[in-house]
């Protein structure tokens, strides 16, 4: 597969996990786990915890942990770079996952105008809805929390699409320059 189709068959599989309520952090997590073969489903239980900002707590937007949760299997500090901290050796760590990090914190701050939940839906629908109060529910689905109106793509279900697309994106273009190397 080439990459333009790996970037949109990304955000095609996290819009389609997401529209079905899989949480949005899981979702991004799975199709980035499918497209990358990097599936882990310890990972993925993990990420459940991140739906709805964190528990519904409407905190970090759990499309963007997801994004970062990937970034971190790809990239991230395993047990053999603590060890060797932990020895006194010098730092095999790369700041790679940190940059990406930060890059794509900065990409969905710049989309969203922050990084949580609230600060999304208060982008996208004027206001934040409660996952405390079933009318709040109702209303936010009634307005395409994770429902597809007149033709228009779901809110959720677009936004982990988009950080699946943006992570995609980002790993090809660092395969590309390992490829260089």
């Amino acid at each position: 597969m080439n990459n333009r189709s790996l970037i949109e068959t990304a955000e095609k599989k996290a819009y389609r996990y997401e529209l079905v309520r899989s949480g949005c952090c899981s979702s991004v997590v799975l199709a980035l786990q499918e497209i990358f073969g990097m599936r882990n489903d310890d990972v993925l239980k993990a990420a459940s915890c991140f739906a709805g900002g964190v528990g519904g707590t409407h905190n970090i937007c759990g499309a963007l942990a997801g994004g970062v949760f990937v970034l971190g299997l790809r990239y991230g500090w395993g047990v053999k770079e603590i060890a060797a901290l932990l020895n006194g050796e010098p730092d095999p760590r790369s700041l790679d996952v940190i940059l990406l990090t930060r890059k794509l914190v900065s990409m969905f701050n710049d989309a969203y105008k922050g990084t949580t939940c609230a600060e999304v839906q208060k982008k996208i629908f004027g206001r934040v809805f409660s996952s405390d109060n079933p009318q709040d529910i109702d209303e936010f689905e009634k307005r395409g929390g994770h429902t597809e109106i007149e033709g228009k793509p779901a809110v959720c279900p677009s936004v982990a699409g988009r950080v699946a697309r943006w992570v995609t994106e980002m790993i090809c273009e660092e395969e590309a320059k390992e490829n260089k190397q």
